[in-house]
Formats: C-alpha cells, structure tokens, sequence
C-alpha cells in the first residue's frame, strides 16, 4: 500500500483538476490509507473524492465511482465505530444504485450487513448478508471471492450466537468458494494447500476463524490441523511478497495466527510444535531482512550505508506507529 500511495503521489500531478479520474486516485489513494491504519487522513481523502466527483459531468463511470467511495466511507466509519456517519453514507449508496445492477445492490446489502454486525445487530446482519449472497450466487456462481466473504460473515454470525455446527458449515462453505476444486464430506475437511486458491488472503482469515470455532468446541486436533494449514499458507504468500512494506503488512495479520497457534501448542502439551510455530513467527520477518541485506552487500553497498539504511528503518517504523496511534 505504501508504494500504491507512491505512484498515486506521481499521478495526480498530471492529471485535470476536475477529472474523474483524479477522483478515483483520492478514493484508492484513502483506501491504501485505511489498510495502514491511517482512518483521518483516508476519510480526508474520501471527502476529497466525493466533493470533486460532484463537480464532473454526470456519466456511467461518475456513478461508479460514487458507489465506490460511498462504500468505502461507510466501511472506515464502521471499523472506528462511527456508526451513524456509516449508515447516513449507506443511505446515500441506497439512493445511488440502480435496481438494474445487481452487484451494486448486493454490494450494498453486504456492506450494510457487516456494518451491522460491527453495531452488533447480528440478526439484522444476517439478513442482509443473505441477500447479498443470493444475488451473487446468481451473478458468480458458487466460486467467487466475494462469495466467501459473505459466507465467512454467516460463519461469524453464527459463531457469535454460539451456533458453532452451524458456522463450521459456513466457513467450510467459504473455503469452497476460495478454493474452487475443493470439496468436503466433513466440517474437518480442508484443503490441499498446493491446490489453487482465488484469494489466498480472505482463505488465510477464514481458517483462523475456523480454527477459532474448534478451539471452542475443544476439538483440538481439528482447530492444529486448521492452523498448520493457516500456518503453511503463510510461508507461501510470503514467498510472492516482494516489497518490504508487503512483508510487514503480512506479518501483522500473521501474527494473531501464530500466537492462536503457540496458544493450542501449549494447551495441548505439544511443546515442540509451540516451539517451532514461535520460531516461525520470529523469523519470518528476520529472513527477509538477512536475505535483503546479503542482496544490498553482494551489490558492493558499503556496509555502513547499509547500516545507516537499517537505522533510518526503524527510525521511520517507529515514527509511522506514532502517527498511526495518534490517528486512530
């Protein structure tokens, strides 16, 4: 995300003052913001997006990017529990749509169904995100990222109101629609990790909650067996991350995985698995920075430039959580 800010940084200085296309950098410029963390200062660049949108001729592709930053408006004011701004936002997307599209609409059910899980009005939730997942099931079919997603948040509903049967269905349900050649005869079924997946990411995030639900259920071979898969998927999108804002960003949502982990370990006595899974945890991010500084080394980066490099990084990190927690 950091190098998307980069090249959007680039863009908009050669593009019109009133352009859409200028919008859509603001609205994916406050995206790439609200994945770091940085809530204020993407709602600022939101409410960029929307006051120079009104300013361009009406068209097709003004409407979508309406639709698109009003979504995501909606969503940032649900994650800092600003549940208000987040309907008011999701009332004007209501006004917006058309009822001719109909990933718009259930894009909008959707998004109104998570914001109500946040506002933890899980019935009202369910509802919407069954809507939702009727109209893209119609539009998609069963294999679809945007399928998991919905069903995922069912998973979690029910796990919420303590329906766990009925949210390792939901989860086992999102795996298919991830990973479209698998198929399950039981809720402990999973996948081949070497079988193609259509979003590793949202997969990764489905087993944690899935592993989750076990745990519950004191079904402790089933949530290790989830969590080594969790575990093994890590390593992979690791090995495709090539930027070191990518690994850092991956390593975050690793992190409460591996401690859900070690936590199992313990519980289950298995202290040579707790041991390995700490020292993944720790070395992951390690590595990455050896082999990157054997790279710089080998390139003949004299070695105190290297090391004021590495300074500046940790100066730079500490100074980005600063400014993280103070915006959040």
């Amino acid at each position: 995300y950091s190098e998307a800010q980069q090249y959007f940084s680039k863009a908009l200085p050669l593009l019109p003052e009133i352009d859409i296309r200028r919008a859509k950098s603001y609205n994916n410029n406050a995206f790439a913001l609200q994945e770091r963390q940085q809530f204020s200062a993407a709602i600022a660049q939101y409410k960029a997006a929307l006051e120079l949108l009104r300013l361009c001729r009406e068209s097709v592709d003004k409407t979508s990017a309406y639709i698109d930053v009003h979504i995501n408006l909606a969503n940032i004011y649900g994650r800092t529990v600003k549940f208000d701004s987040a309907y008011y936002y999701l009332q004007q997307l209501k006004e917006i749509i058309s009822s001719e599209v109909q990933t718009d609409i259930a894009d909008y059910h959707q998004q109104l169904g998570e914001i109500y899980f946040l506002d933890h009005q899980y019935e009202l939730s369910r509802e919407q995100i069954e809507q939702a997942l009727s109209i893209r099931r119609n539009v998609f079919g069963n294999h679809h990222p945007k399928i998991g997603v919905a069903y995922r948040r069912l998973g979690r509903i029910a796990e919420m109101t303590g329906r766990y049967d009925q949210a390792l269905t939901y989860y086992q349900q999102a795996i298919t629609a991830f990973v479209p050649t698998f198929k399950f005869d039981a809720l402990q079924d999973l996948p081949d990790p070497k079988i193609f997946s259509n979003d590793r990411l949202e997969l990764l995030t489905t087993l944690k909650f899935k592993a989750k639900v076990f745990q519950a259920l004191q079904e402790q071979a089933a949530a290790k067996s989830t969590l080594q898969l969790a575990t093994q998927l890590i390593d992979q999108i690791r090995q495709n991350y090539l930027a070191d804002g990518s690994k850092y960003a991956l390593l975050e949502r690793a992190m409460p995985i591996y401690e859900q982990a070690i936590d199992l370990a313990v519980k289950m006595n298995e202290l040579e698995w707790a041991m390995q899974i700490s020292e993944k945890s720790k070395s992951t991010l390690l590595l990455e920075n050896i082999r990157h500084s054997e790279a710089k080394a080998f390139a003949g980066i004299p070695k105190e430039w290297l090391e004021q490099e590495r300074e500046m990084k940790v100066q730079l990190a500490f100074r980005e959580r600063l400014m993280n927690e103070t915006e959040s």
